[in-house]
């Protein structure tokens, strides 16, 4: 059976304006050493709003990750391709699973999994000199789509959103593929 954990990008939070700044986190695959020290810099300065962008927990420490990360102030917490796999691995019982996710299974409780069931898709932000700001993990469109130049012409030239359309995005899942904007 081919798994397909991806989730579309919705719904989209509105962080509203930021004049301090916007800091946006991703990827941090359950690595509270390093998530400690990116917040310990972070809170010298802190922004206006801190915008984790997906793959949180799916890791070696997920329970000191989620620990840290809810002392975040002013957080905004967006899902990403590891929040849906672990959302859905435990609700198909068929599924074959690996160790590794019996093991992420176990290691987030029902208050934590209610918790990164209520992520947003992406957050926007109008940035103090910059303008709109989409954050998502994948793209505009989902979690598991990567933004390479042919989703980046087809989202924003054909119109996934009006009021999204030509903002900079901010993504953590991206292609290796090569810009060529002749594509667009």
């Amino acid at each position: 059976t081919e798994r397909s954990y991806g989730a579309p990008a919705t719904p989209v939070v509105d962080v509203g304006h930021v004049s301090r700044g916007l800091a946006v986190l991703g990827d941090v695959h359950g690595n509270a050493v390093a998530l400690e020290a990116v917040l310990e810099e972070l809170l010298r300065d802190p922004p206006d709003v801190v915008v984790v962008n997906g793959d949180l927990s799916w890791g070696p420490e997920p329970e000191e990750t989620l620990a840290l990360a809810d002392e975040l102030p002013n957080a905004v917490f967006v899902h990403g391709n590891a929040e849906s796999a672990l959302l859905r691995l435990p609700q198909d019982p068929e599924l074959e699973r690996s160790p590794f996710e019996e093991w992420m299974i176990e290691h987030h409780d029902a208050r934590r999994m209610s918790a990164i069931g209520a992520f947003a898709g992406a957050a926007t932000a109008v940035v103090e000199g910059v303008g709109r700001v989409v954050v998502c993990h994948g793209s505009p469109r989902g979690d598991r789509v990567t933004f390479s130049p042919w989703l980046f012409c087809s989202v924003y030239k054909c119109g996934f959103s009006p009021g999204l359309r030509r903002s900079p995005t901010c993504c953590a899942w991206t292609s290796s593929t090569r810009w060529d904007w002749r594509f667009c």
